[in-house]
């Protein structure tokens, strides 16, 4: 009867415990990752991201890059802690077109940029590389 009590008493303790656990928050670990910066970019043969030829991971604190290609018809991006923009002219110079997280863009470029970490004053910045 006493190890009945002991069991039960403790299934209780551990029920408790189990409930006062909170769980991930995953605009919490959203937030951590923009602060840190991280972004995979996906460059494709075609309009439907699907050939891929080239992947690129980018992580940092401090992180500005501009990046040509060649032959490249789509681009998609992973990872919201960078801000990456496709360029239509060389060396990511004229008007930026931002690339939305998990979205195809079909489009002719020759160059993109990442901006790692995604900085909310960095939202209407057109011209590269962007200020710190």
């Amino acid at each position: 009867m006493v190890a009945i009590k002991i069991s039960a008493l403790a299934l209780l303790v551990s029920m408790i415990t189990l409930s006062s656990a909170t769980p991930i928050d995953s605009e919490a670990q959203t937030l951590e990752a923009r602060a840190r910066g991280n972004a995979v970019v996906y460059t494709s043969v075609g309009g439907a991201c699907n050939q891929v030829v080239e992947s690129q991971a980018f992580q940092g604190d401090n992180v500005h890059i501009c990046h040509e290609v060649t032959n490249i018809g789509s681009l998609r991006v992973e990872g919201s802690g960078c801000l990456v923009k496709w360029w239509t002219d060389r060396g990511c110079k004229g008007r930026g077109t931002q690339v939305l997280d998990s979205y195809c863009q079909s489009v002719q470029f020759s160059s993109y940029s990442v901006d790692c970490p995604y900085r909310s004053k960095d939202r209407g910045q057109q011209t590269w590389p962007y200020p710190v």
